[in-house]
């Protein structure tokens, strides 16, 4: 089973402190594991990019966005990053891998022809 480029515990974490999660981190990982529960996720593994993209189309999803809410999410999120590593002198590649991108192209295409 590989489970490499999916969003863990922590990383999700991260996605719900900006969705407006409150709570700690012991809190938080009964809610991961009902969210895992819930969308049939193996918690050891993680989620990855296509069961994320179904978690926040759905509206009863506490972290449900539009497309639109999504992209200024990872705007100010990749805006945060930059700020931070100005500060601390941190050199980040922002620039996205080409598994990425085809995974993106892969998700218009669909979208276009469903629509």
């Amino acid at each position: 089973r590989n489970c490499a480029g999916v969003l863990g515990c922590g990383a999700m974490l991260r996605f719900a402190r900006i969705c407006g999660w409150d709570g700690d981190d012991e809190e938080w990982e009964g809610e991961y594991a009902a969210v895992c529960e819930t969308f049939s996720v193996d918690m050891a593994c993680g989620i990855d990019q296509e069961k994320f993209s179904e978690m926040v189309r759905h509206e009863a999803f506490k972290g449900y966005c539009t497309e639109n809410e999504m992209r200024e999410i990872l705007l100010e999120d990749h805006a945060k990053m930059l700020r931070m590593s100005r500060k601390s002198d941190i050199d980040w590649d922002m620039t996205p891998l080409p598994g990425n991108l085809r995974a993106m192209s892969r998700m218009r295409s669909r979208r276009s022809s469903a629509g």
